[in-house]
């Protein structure tokens, strides 16, 4: 991501992946300074993803004091690849696709 700031300041920049709405799976944040003028690239790597295949929205902030920067708005859209999400019965609601990597056993 590339940001540019009119002042010197810093900022709390806010990254979500979700399904589409505003209320994101996975959520990083990091304060970054800013320079006035300068524009700096901001690279965020999720060492591991625990969410199944498919296409999830990317989410972007920038926040000091409770004040928007840059509201929260979405970004840019990724695909995952990963594995399939298991089927759950009809009466459970899952409220997040999360995948985990998981060993079964019986004795």
């Amino acid at each position: 991501m590339r940001l540019e700031s009119l002042i010197t300041i810093e900022g709390l920049v806010v990254i979500g992946l979700g399904e589409g709405p505003a209320t994101p799976i996975l959520l990083t944040s990091r304060h970054v300074p800013f320079s006035a003028g300068e524009t700096i690239e901001l690279t965020c790597e999720f060492e591991r993803l625990p969410l199944p295949r498919g296409r999830y929205f990317v989410w972007v902030g920038v926040f000091r004091n409770n004040r928007d920067l840059l509201p929260w708005r979405p970004a840019a859209h990724a695909d995952v690849v990963g594995s399939r999400l298991d089927r759950s019965p009809p009466a459970i609601v899952r409220l997040a696709p999360v995948a985990a990597k998981t060993t079964w056993s019986t004795d």
